[in-house]
């Protein structure tokens, strides 16, 4: 009976095994056995999205900048106005104005 136990412990993990084993196994097929709700959209109202034709966007009138004659002034920005152009990677384009608030 000793030589032949670890037979006997083996049965016993599989008898163990299939008796978790088939009643999950009877669970997830009880779960899939029932049909899905279908789910039906009418497209038919949505139209067709990308055929109208949008309208171009407005040009806005550029603004140049003007170099005063006199002594040399160091271009300000605007309040409530950003800078497009960082001062510390270029520095000779940090007076250009990006967006504005307001």
């Amino acid at each position: 009976m000793a030589t032949h136990s670890h037979v006997l412990i083996g049965t016993m993990v599989i008898t163990a095994a299939m008796i978790i084993a088939l009643p999950v196994a009877k669970a997830i097929d009880a779960a899939t056995l029932s049909p899905a709700p279908t789910v039906n959209v009418n497209r038919a109202a949505k139209g067709d999205q990308l055929a109208a034709r949008r309208q171009p966007a407005k040009q806005m009138p550029v603004q140049l900048i003007h170099k005063p004659s006199g002594p040399k002034q160091k271009p300000q920005i605007m309040d409530g106005c950003d800078p497009l152009f960082s001062p510390v990677a270029v520095p000779q384009m940090a007076h250009v104005t990006g967006r504005c608030v307001g």
